[in-house]
């Protein structure tokens, strides 16, 4: 854990904000092989945990099309 956050410099994989007394920090894992991918603050943890699958990433690149497309 002490060694992903001097990797990640003591910020969320995802969003990079620093963690802090509000901002805790959350170990990532694939809940298939539970391989630890890094360390995330609650709401990107939230994001990729309300995700599941690999057919959230399909998801996650529908939301950037939409996005995009209604700047």
């Amino acid at each position: 854990f002490n060694e992903l956050l001097l990797l990640q410099n003591n910020c969320c994989a995802i969003c990079e904000r620093k963690f802090d007394k509000i901002n805790n920090p959350h170990i990532d894992h694939n809940h298939i092989t539970n391989k630890v991918r890094g360390i995330l603050c609650n709401t990107c943890n939230l994001i990729i945990g309300s995700l599941k699958t690999d057919n959230g990433i399909n998801y996650l690149l529908r939301v950037a099309k939409y996005v995009k497309k209604h700047k």
